[in-house]
């Protein structure tokens, strides 16, 4: 009983709702009271009223749709034609109406308008700068019981990197070479050049030439492998002939061991302003360098 009386109060609920009506139901419903109607200056009325339609709904598309025209057809779509023949049709379409003188549809500048005029521009050419040839003599120290290596570079102190490629020298005597001869063939003449040109692009105070010196790895503190080159000379051979033969014999198990490998050994840094300024300061330098620059 009680669910009977439910569906009822809501039967009359939506009795009691307003009616919504969409555009297809008066669309619909003007067609059938039109088709109703047997008089044709009625239906044609019906018709027209379809023009108040918005654009984009669905009865507007639906009557566009049927009083639209059909489009004209294009005969040669399918029809295969030359290449030449389309790229010479296409030249031809190009060419109709088309501007001989483009410039001329721009307006004349005024005569008190300041031409610029562009000079020539220079031939590029390669900034050079200055040059410098680094010979390297020889290499001697109070004592010799191992080999020596060295290297060049040029060093920007300001910028602080390196503005030039390593060179390396070979100032080793035939009886040191010796020592390192199970490690490898007998190096190529190309790899035995003493001299070498540095470039410098532009030349400032603060540029210096770094020599780096290597020896071949061995035991022990770089301090200690030091040592014996500051304390022992070979002038005291008497005094120290048994310290020299057992350092001689140290650094040829060294080298027969380790000849592969390096470790560093000593560096210095040449001021190139004065050399570059005066030639008459190159010797200068070089006899400082030699005397007491050399750091461990």
């Amino acid at each position: 009983m009680s669910c009977a009386n439910t569906a009822e109060r809501h039967r009359d609920r939506q009795k009691e709702l307003p009616r919504q009506d969409f555009e297809r139901d008066e669309v619909a419903a003007a067609a059938e009271e039109c088709g109703s109607q047997g008089d044709p200056e009625d239906q044609k009325r019906c018709s027209a009223s379809l023009d108040n339609t918005p654009r984009g709904s669905w009865a507007s598309s639906i009557f566009d749709l049927k009083n639209c025209a059909a489009d004209s057809l294009l005969p040669s779509l399918l029809v295969r034609t030359a290449i030449e023949e389309t790229d010479g049709r296409n030249e031809e379409q190009r060419k109709e109406n088309r501007q001989r003188e483009i410039l001329a549809l721009f307006p004349a500048p005024d005569e008190d308008e300041v031409v610029e005029r562009c000079s020539i521009p220079e031939v590029p050419k390669e900034h050079f700068g200055q040059r410098m040839l680094v010979k390297c003599l020889s290499l001697k120290f109070e004592i010799e019981i191992e080999p020596i290596f060295g290297s060049l570079a040029l060093y920007d102190v300001k910028e602080k990197k390196k503005i030039s490629e390593n060179f390396y020298f070979d100032l080793n005597s035939e009886h040191m070479k010796s020592l390192l001869r199970a490690h490898g063939a007998h190096p190529a003449i190309s790899t035995l050049a003493r001299s070498a040109v540095f470039s410098l692009t532009h030349p400032s105070p603060d540029i210096f030439l770094v020599i780096k010196l290597e020896k071949v790895l061995q035991q022990g503190d770089i301090g200690e492998c030091c040592e014996p080159y500051m304390v022992l000379k070979e002038t005291d051979g008497a005094k120290n002939k048994e310290k020299l033969e057992k350092l001689r014999g140290a650094a040829e198990q060294f080298c027969t061991r380790l000849g592969q490998y390096r470790m560093p050994f000593a560096w210095t840094a040449i001021h190139l302003l004065n050399i570059i300024s005066s030639a008459g300061m190159l010797e200068r330098e070089t006899a400082e360098s030699e005397g007491g620059k050399w750091k461990c």
